[in-house]
């Protein structure tokens, strides 16, 4: 059972997350991680600001007979708070973010290689042994390093379950590194 930063466990029926596919290779956990601290505090703001803009609609709305009140002036403490609380945030989504992207950029030594060719609407994985197959059979508890190109066009090589994606484009080689968790039976 997978369990989120924030105590979401699985709920549905085939053991996936809320929101994602299940996990499949060992980055999968922290790209997890990264997107539910976002999801999470995407949320919060939106509650907050959202219910502060009805309360403050709702307190100050125009009333017959009233007297209209000046403009509210310069607030130092205010500006500061919502400058550095959104900053202290955006660098901690970067150092995570950096971490993870640097972490998928560099294998470990001596992966295992396979060479990834993109052509229009297929790919072809050609393993080390010389075998060419339009299907990706991996092994576990390996790490796998792609290394991709393409025929034709910038192609997407995006696996889902194992959390990674990365571009390919005509004329150039890319590489990304994943290792695959054992399939559970059940």
């Amino acid at each position: 059972m997978t369990t989120s930063m924030f105590g979401l466990t699985s709920i549905l029926a085939d053991g996936t997350d809320f929101l994602m596919p299940r996990r499949a290779s060992t980055v999968a956990a922290d790209v997890d991680w990264l997107f539910y601290f976002i999801l999470w505090i995407s949320v919060f703001f939106f509650v907050l600001i959202f219910g502060l803009l009805v309360f403050f609609a709702w307190k100050y709305r125009y009333r017959e007979g009233q007297p209209v009140g000046d403009a509210p002036s310069h607030n130092t403490a205010l500006e500061l708070t919502w400058t550095f609380i959104p900053t202290l945030l955006v660098v901690i989504i970067f150092y995570y973010g950096f971490k993870g992207f640097m972490g998928l950029a560099v294998p470990p030594p001596d992966p295992y290689e396979i060479v990834v060719m993109a052509h229009m609407w297929a790919f072809n994985f050609e393993y080390p042994n010389g075998h060419v197959d339009d299907e990706l059979h991996i092994p576990a508890n390996t790490p796998i390093q792609f290394t991709l190109n393409s025929a034709d066009v910038i192609h997407g090589f995006y696996i889902p379950a194992f959390r990674v994606k990365k571009d390919i484009v005509p004329d150039r080689y890319n590489k990304i590194w994943v290792q695959a968790l054992p399939v559970k039976a059940g």
